[in-house]
Formats: C-alpha cells, sequence, structure tokens
C-alpha cells in the first residue's frame, strides 16, 4: 500500500513540472530548432556551391533536408497551439509538455545527423532509358534510314515528319531502345516536348535525364548552364518528340551538334516548317503503311476472327478505309477484336464510308482528337477553313491545286488582297502550309488529296453533332441517285453532292445559311426546279460544271450575293437567264458550254465582274467588243477557240460596228493581267499589234495564232505563245517572244534557224517546242542565245542536220529536258565535245526514230573521263536508232543516270558505266548479246536493273 502511494505520488510531482515548467520547455525547444535551422542553410548553401560544380546531391542530405522542412511546419503547430492554450486547461497543458519534450529530442538527434563530410557526389544516371513500345510495322526502312543517319558524321541532326498517328514516335522509341545496345553515345536523352512548348518543363525533364537538380529559384539562364556544363563534353543523342514549333538550343543550353563533337539531335514533328526552322541537315517523310503492312498489323489487333470466311472480305474493306494509318489501324482492330458477326462488320465498314467513324469505339479519342491538333494549331481561321473546304471532293479525289486555289479566292478566303493574282499567290502559300502540316498531301506538282481519315475528321468537325466550326453536308462520290430530303439542306453553310448520278433536285430547299453548292459531275442531271434557289439569298458559289442541264430556272436571278456561277462543259445548255440583277459575280465561267448561241443578257451590267471564261463556245455567233470592253474590273479574260472576228489592223469599221475585235480596244481594261485569245487570221496582225506597254501589264496570256492549234498541248508557264501553219515567224510575234515564257511553233514553212530566227537572245524562254518545220537544219545558229531554256522538244524537222552550228559556247546551259523525235537528217554525232560540256543541268533526254544518228557522245572528249558526261542525267530513252552504234566512250561514266531504256537500237552493243542505274528496260534477246568486256560489275548492276518493256 505504501509502495502504491508512493509512486502516485511521483507521477503527480511529474504532472506538475510538467504544467509549470511548459514555457521553458517551448523556449528550448525553439532554441534547438533554431540551430537546427542555421545548419540546414549552411547545407543547402554547400549544396548549391556542389551544383554550380554539376555535381549530384546526395539522397541522404536531401533526405535530411525535407526532415528539417518538414520538422519546421510541426515545431510552427506546436508555437501556435501553445499561445492560444488557457493557463487553466492541465489536461491540454500537459499533452502538449509531453510533445514538446519529445520533438526537442528529434531535433538534438536531426542536428546531430546533419554533420556531412560531403553533401554531393558525381552524377551518373542511366546511359539509355529504355522506352515501353511497339513494333514498328513496315517502317524497317526508316528505321534503318535513321540508324544510318546517327552513326555518318555528315548528319548532325535529322527530323523524322508525318502526319499524326503515322507512327513518328513508335520510330524514335526503337531507335532509342536500340541505343541501349551500343556505346556510341555517352548518354541518351529523351524529351517529349508536345504542342505548348515550355522551355523551362524541357530543361527540367533533361536535368532529370542528367541527374541535375535546379533549385526552386532559379531562372532559364542558371538551368541552361548547367545543361550546358554537363553535355558540352559528353557525345549525346537529344531525341525532341513531338516538336510543334522551332526550339532555340541555345536558350535550352543544348551545345550544337557538328563533326567535331559527334553529337546528334533527332526530332520528330507533324510540320516540315518546324523542320525548316531547326536547320537539320537531313529530314524524311513517314508515310502511311502499304497494303499488306496493314492487313498484318490488323491481323495482329483483331486476332484470328479477321480470316473467318464471312468476315475476311469485310476485313479487307475495313483496313482499306483506315488509309494505312498505324494509329486507326490499331484502333479499329482493338475495337472489332473478338467480334464474329458479320453485321457488325458491315456496320462498322459503313461509318468508315460515311466519315461516321466516331461511331466505332476509340476513334474520336484516340484517333480523331489527335489529329484534330493538326487542325487547331493552324489558328488563322481563314486557313482552317481552306483545309475544311478540301473535304468537299470525293474520298481519293484528285483535287486540282489551280481550282482549288480559285474556289478558296471565290469564297473570299484570301484576305487583305486586291487582286486575283495575289488572291492565288495566297492560296498557294496556304497550299503549302497544309502540305507541311501533313492536312493535304501531294500527288504532283498539279494535284494534292486529303488522306481518307484527315477528310474524315474535317467532315466530323463540319457535322451537326460539333458545337465549332461551319456547318457542311458532303455526299460527294456517293452514287446517289437521289438528293438529299429537304430537312437534311437547313442550316448548312456548304453542301457537295458532286461526282453522283442525281437525277432530280429538291423543289424548293430553305437554305438560308447556304454559301456554296457543289452539284458539278452529275451527269445525268437534266433539269433544275423552277424554285430551287428561291430560298438561297446568302449563295456564293454555284457550280453545276459537267452537268446535262438544258436550262437555269429564272430564279438563278435572286441569288443576288452570288459571287461565282461555274457553268464548265454543260454541253447541254442552250440559253442562260439575264444576269444584270447579280451585281455581286466576280466569276463567271461558260468554257465548253458549247451548245449557248448567244451570251446571257445583262453580262454588261456585271459591273464587279473579276473573271470571264468564255473559250470554246463553238455556237456563238457573235460576242460584241462593247460588251466585253464594258466590264471595267475584267481582270481574267480567255476566249481560246470562241469564233471571234478580229478586225484587221488599221481597219475599224467591224469595232465600230460592234463585231470586230482590236487589241487596242482590249487594252482598254486597265485592271486585266491574264488573256487568252486565238487568232486565226494572222493577216490582221502586223508588227505594231501588240506594243510593250500591253505585254508588260499582263501576268499571264495565251496566244495562238493559226487555224489548226492542237489543244492537247498544256500551257508550258505563265505566258505562252504558239504559231500554227505560217510561211515565216509572225512580225507581230517578235515583240511577244520578249515577255514569252514558252513558244510552240508547227508547220512554219519558212523558219530554218529554229532559237536564233524565234527568240534571239530572250532572256525569258523557259520551253520550246518546234515541230513539222521542213526548213529548219539547225536550232541555234553561231550564236549565244538560248541561255535559259529549260525544256526543248524537236519532232519532224526533216532537215534539221545539227543542233548548233558554229560554237554556241554559252547556249543551253540551263537545258534540263531534251525530246528529239522523228528528224531523219540528224546524222552522225549527237553532242559534240563542246556541246556535252554546256548541258551540265541535262536531267532527261530522250531521242526516237533518228535513223542516221551514230553515237550519242563524241568518243574522242578526253576530258569526259575525268569531268563524267551529262552528270545530271537521271533519265535515258532511246528508241528506234537504227544506226545508233555508241552512246559514249567506255571510259565514260553516267554518275546520275537511274532510269534507261533501249529499244530497238539493233547495232548498238555495249553499254556505258551507269552505277546508280536503277531500271533499265530493254528486249532480253538483244540484252543477252551485248558486249561486257568493259567491266563484269556494269553488266551486274543492269541485270539486276533488267526489266522487259
Amino acid at each position: 500500500m505504501e509502495a502504491v502511494v508512493q509512486a502516485a505520488g511521483e507521477t503527480v510531482a511529474q504532472l506538475v513540472r510538467t504544467f509549470r515548467d511548459l514555457s521553458d520547455h517551448v523556449e528550448n525547444l525553439n532554441r534547438e530548432m533554431k540551430d537546427l535551422k542555421t545548419k540546414c542553410l549552411d547545407t543547402k548553401a554547400r549544396i548549391q556551391e556542389a551544383e554550380r560544380q554539376v555535381l549530384r546531391p546526395k539522397n541522404q542530405v536531401l533526405n535530411w533536408v525535407t526532415e528539417v522542412a518538414n520538422l519546421e511546419v510541426d515545431i510552427n503547430s506546436i508555437n501556435s497551439e501553445f499561445d492560444q492554450m488557457s493557463r487553466f486547461n492541465l489536461k491540454s497543458r500537459y499533452k502538449l509538455g509531453k510533445r514538446v519534450i519529445r520533438m526537442t529530442e528529434i531535433v538534438v538527434n536531426l542536428k546531430g545527423r546533419g554533420d556531412f563530410d560531403e553533401v554531393a557526389v558525381c552524377s551518373s544516371p542511366p546511359r539509355v532509358l529504355e522506352m515501353p513500345t511497339t513494333s514498328t510495322h513496315g517502317h524497317e526502312s526508316y528505321e534503318e534510314t535513321l540508324w544510318r543517319c546517327l552513326h555518318d558524321e555528315n548528319y548532325s541532326m535529322v527530323c523524322v515528319h508525318g502526319m499524326g498517328g503515322v507512327g513518328k514516335t513508335t520510330l524514335m522509341k526503337t531507335i532509342n531502345n536500340k541505343l541501349l545496345g551500343t556505346q556510341d553515345f555517352k548518354v541518351v536523352i529523351w524529351v517529349t516536348v508536345s504542342k505548348d512548348l515550355n522551355i523551362e518543363r524541357t530543361q527540367l525533364a533533361i536535368g532529370g535525364k542528367l541527374g541535375l537538380l535546379f533549385g526552386g529559384d532559379e531562372d532559364q539562364e542558371s538551368r541552361g548552364r548547367k545543361i550546358f556544363a554537363r553535355l558540352k563534353n559528353s557525345r549525346y543523342v537529344l531525341m525532341l518528340d513531338d516538336l510543334w514549333e522551332e526550339i532555340i538550343l541555345d536558350d535550352v543550353g543544348i551545345p550544337k551538334p557538328d563533326k567535331e563533337n559527334k553529337c546528334k539531335i533527332v526530332l520528330s514533328t507533324r510540320f516540315l516548317r518546324v523542320s525548316n526552322a531547326m536547320d537539320v541537315d537531313m529530314q524524311f517523310k513517314v508515310k502511311t503503311l502499304g497494303g499488306e503492312e496493314a492487313w498484318n498489323l490488323f491481323h495482329e489487333k483483331t486476332g484470328e476472327v479477321v480470316l473467318l470466311p464471312d468476315i475476311q472480305a469485310l476485313a479487307v474493306k475495313v483496313v482499306k478505309e483506315c488509309g494505312g494509318l498505324p494509329l486507326a489501324i490499331i484502333t479499329v482492330g482493338r475495337a472489332m477484336r473478338g467480334k464474329e458477326r458479320k453485321e457488325v462488320w458491315r456496320d462498322a465498314l459503313r461509318a468508315l464510308k460515311e466519315s461516321a467513324v466516331p461511331e466505332i469505339e476509340g476513334m474520336e479519342p484516340k484517333v480523331f482528337l489527335s489529329l484534330k491538333l493538326s487542325y487547331d494549331c493552324l489558328e488563322e481561321e481563314n486557313i482552317k477553313l481552306c483545309f475544311l473546304y478540301c473535304a468537299l471532293f470525293p474520298e481519293d479525289y484528285p483535287i486540282d491545286v489551280d481550282g482549288l486555289v480559285r474556289y478558296w479566292t471565290m469564297e473570299g478566303f484570301a484576305n487583305n488582297v486586291d487582286n486575283l493574282e495575289d488572291a492565288s499567290n495566297k492560296g498557294h502559300h496556304i497550299i503549302k502550309r497544309l502540305k507541311d502540316a501533313c492536312l493535304l498531301e501531294e500527288l504532283s506538282k498539279y494535284y494534292v488529296k486529303m488522306h481518307d481519315l484527315i477528310r474524315d475528321l474535317a467532315i466530323w468537325i463540319t457535322s451537326s453533332s460539333m458545337k465549332e466550326g461551319p456547318k457542311f453536308l458532303v455526299k460527294a462520290g456517293m452514287g446517289l441517285k437521289e438528293a438529299p430530303k429537304e430537312n437534311m439542306w437547313e442550316g448548312v453553310e456548304r453542301v457537295s453532292l458532286m461526282r453522283n448520278q442525281i437525277e432530280r433536285l429538291p423543289t424548293r430547299p430553305n437554305c438560308p445559311t447556304l454559301l456554296s453548292l457543289f452539284l458539278q459531275r452529275n451527269d445525268v442531271l437534266r433539269t433544275i426546279p423552277s424554285s430551287f434557289f428561291e430560298l438561297m439569298p446568302q449563295l456564293r458559289v454555284l457550280d453545276l460544271s459537267y452537268t446535262h442541264i438544258e436550262s437555269l430556272p429564272m430564279s438563278l436571278s435572286s441569288l443576288v450575293n452570288l459571287r461565282a456561277l461555274i457553268l464548265i462543259s454543260c454541253r447541254s445548255l442552250i440559253e442562260v437567264p439575264p444576269l444584270g440583277h447579280l451585281k455581286q459575280l466576280q466569276f463567271l465561267n461558260l468554257r465548253e458550254s458549247n451548245g449557248i448561241q448567244e451570251l446571257p443578257q445583262g453580262i454588261e451590267e456585271l459591273v464587279n465582274l473579276k473573271s470571264l471564261d468564255l473559250s470554246y463556245l463553238c455556237s456563238v455567233t457573235t460576242i460584241p467588243c462593247t460588251t466585253i470592253c464594258s466590264l471595267s474590273s475584267l481582270e481574267e479574260l480567255s476566249m481560246i477557240g470562241t469564233p471571234i472576228k478580229w478586225a484587221k489592223e488599221g481597219g475599224l469599221e467591224d469595232v465600230n460596228e460592234g463585231t470586230g475585235y482590236s487589241l487596242m480596244e482590249l487594252a482598254t481594261l486597265t485592271h486585266l493581267y491574264s488573256l487568252d485569245i486565238k487568232i486565226k487570221d494572222i493577216d490582221c496582225l502586223s508588227q505594231d499589234s501588240f506594243h510593250r506597254g500591253q505585254l508588260s501589264s499582263l501576268r499571264k496570256f495565251n496566244f495562238e495564232f493559226g487555224e489548226n492549234i492542237m489543244d492537247l498541248i498544256r500551257p508550258h508557264g505563265d505566258k505562252n505563245l504558239c504559231v500554227y501553219g505560217c510561211e515565216y515567224f509572225p512580225p507581230c510575234c517578235k515583240i511577244i517572244q520578249e515577255y514569252a515564257e514558252g513558244i510552240d511553233i508547227y508547220e512554219c514553212n519558212g523558219l530554218k534557224r529554229g532559237i536564233s530566227e524565234i527568240a534571239g537572245h530572250s532572256l525569258t524562254l523557259r520551253h520550246l517546242v518546234i515541230a513539222n518545220c521542213p526548213q529548219v537544219d539547225c536550232i541555234i545558229d553561231n550564236g549565244d542565245v538560248g541561255h535559259n531554256i529549260e525544256s526543248m522538244n524537236l519532232y519532224g524537222l526533216s532537215n534539221l542536220k545539227k543542233l548548233i552550228m558554229g560554237h554556241g559556247s554559252l547556249s543551253l546551259r540551263q537545258l534540263k529536258i531534251l525530246i528529239i523525235g522523228y528528224c531523219e537528217q540528224l546524222s552522225g554525232t549527237l553532242f559534240s565535245s563542246n556541246l556535252v560540256h554546256q548541258l551540265d543541268k541535262l536531267e532527261n533526254l530522250t531521242i526516237f526514230d533518228c535513223d542516221k544518228i551514230e553515237e550519242i557522245i563524241e568518243e574522242g572528249d578526253s576530258m569526259l573521263v575525268l569531268n563524267k558526261a551529262l552528270p545530271s542525267l537521271r533519265v535515258l530513252e532511246l528508241q528506234r536508232l537504227k544506226g545508233l552504234r555508241s552512246i559514249c566512250s567506255p571510259r565514260v561514266s553516267f554518275t546520275s543516270l537511274e532510269d534507261m531504256v533501249i529499244h530497238r537500237c539493233t547495232i548498238l552493243k555495249k553499254l556505258p558505266s551507269c552505277p546508280s542505274i536503277q531500271i533499265f528496260k530493254a528486249e532480253r534477246e538483244w540484252f543477252e548479246e551485248l558486249n561486257w568486256e568493259d567491266g563484269e560489275n556494269t553488266k551486274s548492276l543492269f541485270t539486276n536493273a533488267f526489266k522487259e518493256p
């Protein structure tokens, strides 16, 4: 009992001391904490000094600093609780006192642990951090190219570009992981940059890979110095994935890679402009998968279900609709995995064909939202509109570049321009931007197309389900026989029903917001309801080309905001209603609508008309000159192939009567910059018919003189002259040739000396065709002419003996394409030693049916052994040359030649060295009899490239 009482007494005494001495305990705690904080500040200073020396702080030290910071928070809480506590709350004061004593012990212990001999060590981060990735289906060649670039000293910066979802990141990750197996680089750094470039975030990512620790108060420059210090003596690979804009290496602190430091930067981007801005040494585009690779990837994601008899044919079509885009193939494949009912596959195919792709699971969040980032990045609304406009054309449709730009101009998408020429230039610049962003694909110089899924994206953006963007109704190229119901036309801004088989249109669709209507190439469409246009007050562009409409309804006159009326090749169209009410009309195209017998009434009232095409209106009996000359805003006029009566120079009777045209009258159209005309009767022209002031103001012209101009010839450039069936080169053409870029001469019987007689010393001439001119015996006659000619076609020149008479020392320096055919007197050696040295830019040489040519390049020129022959030549085609025995000396090499065709050159027995040959077409029997005594290597190259025609 006594022991119990004693223990209780000691406990009470302890409680009393804890209560009485609480203030002293708190004061002692704060004193110990102050010492600890001082030590922590000293330790942080040591850490900062170590980081300046590019050392990595020890984890033990960093953890200690973190513990001190956390402890300070707890002590601040204790102080706050003590200040607010009542003196008479004995229980709370006792509990707080115990915490203070315990916390003091922790502070003392932590202070004792803070005596560090060193706070940092040399950093040793992983050399390569492996990235999770999938296989590069069908992109193995790109993998090889990129790997080769990493090990080629000529390439320090390499760009991989392509549309979203095409596999750029997968390719980059594959190369990153492949570097695990090599010691060529000291460190490999991967940074995903993404859309919103942030230098600080990029620096932090790089610093993390390098083991650098940045203080919270460090600025961009300080971080950059640390990164630079770490990398300047390291052979690194920096992989910048998903770059959306140029990144300045100096801002980040990246030493510029070069041949000396052997460092590399590889970047991936959707935008070619980024690659150009970064000044890369090598760039290549990752294209979509081919058919076999696409199927293999799809099969992998769907499993064996695609091989079921009822499914396989549908699956093949579904894969095709994915357009070879790996991201889409993977997403659709996963969505269709395990789906064994053919009805489900048919529904998926329908959704893909009708651009209802979001109906397929995963397509909207994984594919469309990814692709849409490229659209969002366009920023300028007019460029977004230009992109969306391309969806009005059918799937896989080759879109004519000039035609597309013309549509944009009609719509008014080209902002801040004063004339059609500037609008065209701006439109072509927009096309380049869309191609660079992988939103349009280039098919050729003249055509582009939309990838299937990019088009689906555009249709998705313009669909009624989307809150942003204009609303389109697109049913182009779908084989429709009936137009969509009237309720589907409501609320849309643009309707495209082109390339269908529509026979009937809605009677009176209510389209108060409709701006564009494409009905072209419905070749069974014959009638338009009389009230069809009545409820389309905002319509700007109407295209009815290549239909069989016989007339246009009077309701056309209600389209008071119409800017463009396009009626190309409406061959059944007989009459057009009066157009005088269409005051806003700027573009009128009646080209090849040769059923029209007279121009629509009221054309002379179209004061805003800028472009008028009346070409090939064969049935028109008269086009009054006064009507055309009254169109004061006209900038483009084309009347080729239309029976126009031209008044003889000096005789104004026909002009005064309004039935004849005079070039002097057309000169009153002061805004005219493009003029296409055909004058059959050359006798009505004099040497003064054209004057320099008139020609210099024309940015484009196409002048055809003579009866039987061949319409199949595509204009060579912006300024072309074609003359057919004259005795001599017409005097009126002498001044034109000073401005012409392309000149075609057919059946000029008195012409003898080719360029010398036609173009003299013209500096503008780029393209020349001379055909069926029986007196021409040479092309250049003892003079330095033809300096800038790039292509030359010579056909049917029965008296041609030499290309150049004399030296012509500077002639044909720019020649890239030379085609010669049916010149039976052209004999001996085609290219003398003097001439062949001028042709260092020649890329394509084609010669056929010239029986007397014996050799192409003079064999006696020893200089060719050193200088090579025709160093730019890529294509050589020799056909039906019965006398040809030699192409050149066997010692000469065509270093750039890739494609060669030899056909029916029976006595030719040797071929020159062509180390770059890829395709060689010839008869097998002739090929097997060739003499290869000069080298087995040449034989091997040609054998590997051989193909029968």
